[in-house]
């Protein structure tokens, strides 16, 4: 008996019978690498195909692109700010795994200047509400 073969992210926009509902599950840093903005770009390429997005989950070390006070040149992209508007444009949640947020020392405590603060716009979950949601999809697009 064979398996399906993976396909890569890009392959899934293929013009479908009908519009698909897509759950992204972000694994890796965006600030490392281009994760970040390859979600941007899958979100936008989805929304433009008439997809929708059920949610954005965040989980192990792309919690880390969901710090709030990020230096950047101002000359950068801004991809975390791109996501936030992308996700405020077509209302579709930002979540973030509270465990993983709390292994590394992270949260969204504003009152503590020194701490590692997640923006205020992703919404703290668990992975049971990830799979609960999980089940209004399509496809979970892994990044």
């Amino acid at each position: 008996m064979s398996t399906p073969a993976l396909q890569h992210h890009s392959t899934l926009l293929q013009p479908p019978t009908a519009p698909n509902t897509f759950a992204l599950l972000v694994q890796h840093s965006g600030y490392l690498n281009s994760t970040l903005a390859s979600v941007n770009r899958f979100i936008n390429a989805a929304v433009s195909q008439q997809h929708r997005i059920e949610q954005v989950f965040f989980y192990q070390d792309a919690i880390y692109s969901l710090l709030d006070h990020t230096d950047l040149a101002t000359d950068e992209v801004r991809p975390l700010q791109q996501l936030i508007t992308l996700a405020e444009t077509h209302q579709f949640p930002i979540l973030y795994c509270a465990t993983a947020a709390e292994q590394r020392g992270l949260g969204q405590d504003q009152h503590n200047p020194d701490a590692a603060v997640i923006v205020s716009s992703a919404i703290k979950a668990g992975l049971a509400e990830f799979a609960m949601r999980c089940n209004n999809v399509d496809k979970v697009v892994q990044f």
